[in-house]
């Protein structure tokens, strides 16, 4: 007699799910994959590839420097260790558009310019980077 009750109730029970489950289903939205970005103009590119990854407005002609400020500061990633102390020399300290107002003859850990130079674009902590890398800006460009 159990084992009757047990599979009446089990036979409700799927009947049930059974009408019941197909009008309770979720179907997952399509996925975007496309990046949100902010950025102007962007391309990600496969180094090993050279394949295009993801781009936006890749042609769009934009300030050159933001561009030397970056490669400024991978340059200096590459070449010195991060504890590094960055002297402020007068021309960096004067530099035009200088927004650190670094003070001439303060000494710096490497890694406390680059962050301003890729966050805000410093121009003074930039210069003071390529005269640290290079010995002056002019040995540094080349």
């Amino acid at each position: 007699m159990y084992s009757k009750t047990l599979n009446k109730l089990f036979l409700i029970v799927f009947i049930f799910t059974a009408i019941l489950l197909p009008s309770s289903i979720i179907y997952a939205a399509p996925i975007d994959n496309t990046p949100s970005l902010d950025a102007v103009s962007a391309i990600l590119v496969d180094a090993d590839r050279g394949q295009i990854l993801y781009s936006k407005a890749p042609s769009k002609e934009l300030h050159i420097s933001s561009a030397c400020k970056i490669m400024t500061a991978l340059i200096a990633i590459e070449k010195n260790k991060m504890d590094e102390k960055v002297t402020i020399s007068k021309e960096s300290a004067s530099v035009s558009a200088s927004i650190l107002n670094l003070e001439v003859g303060e000494k710096y850990n490497i890694d406390a310019v680059l962050h301003p130079i890729v966050v805000t674009s410093a121009n003074d902590a930039s210069y003071a980077v390529a005269e640290h890398v290079g010995g002056d800006v002019k040995r540094f460009v080349k």
